[in-house]
């Protein structure tokens, strides 16, 4: 008895038939995209909040050493006000940093469990990465403005390399019939 053969399944394949290296290929792509976003989004979230807090807080220790330097309570005072009115602006561009960072977290999320889908060959998972391509296009249109730095190159080669390869390969008419299901015998 072969593996898999106690379940229905031919050796090497999956449940609906033989299993494709492209298919699984998307899943592992999936499963990378989501973790580096995953990372990349919870470094952001951490240290942008610690660079927001430590400015917040550190406000009083920057007032002492002025007055130390010899800076007059007169030009303090414009300074207070002067930081007081882009604190409004600073906070604003606080929460939507955090909006799009927990944005890209509910994304990778959905990325991972999308590739675990795909190796699965979940029908659901398939519909799925092909939505989370058809987002990521914006993404390789975004990061083609930072494509001066190599880690806008290297985000851009990386997105477009996703969004061909699951377009390619999950509407391919082969690749999708691993995801239906096998129709009873009459």
């Amino acid at each position: 008895m072969s593996a898999g053969e106690q379940w229905g399944a031919a050796p090497g394949g999956g449940a609906y038939g033989p299993k494709s290296g492209a298919v699984t290929g998307v899943g592992i792509f999936n499963l990378v995209l989501g973790g580096i976003e995953l990372l990349y989004c919870g470094y952001a979230l951490i240290v942008g909040g610690a660079a927001f807090g430590m400015a917040a807080s550190g406000s009083g220790q920057a007032e002492e050493a002025m007055l130390k330097a010899g800076v007059k309570g007169e030009d303090l005072a414009k300074l207070r006000d002067a930081g007081a009115s882009a604190g409004g602006l600073l906070g604003a561009i606080a929460g939507i940093l955090i909006v799009v960072i927990l944005i890209g977290l509910v994304i990778a999320a959905l990325r991972i469990w999308a590739g675990v889908g795909v190796l699965n060959r979940r029908p659901g998972a398939r519909t799925l990465t092909i939505v989370l391509a058809s987002i990521s296009i914006v993404l390789v249109l975004l990061n083609l403005l930072g494509i001066g730095t190599i880690q806008g190159m290297i985000f851009f080669a990386l997105y477009l390399a996703y969004v061909i390869m699951a377009f390619v390969v999950l509407l391919n008419g082969r690749n999708a019939a691993e995801f239906r299901r096998p129709t009873a015998a009459p």
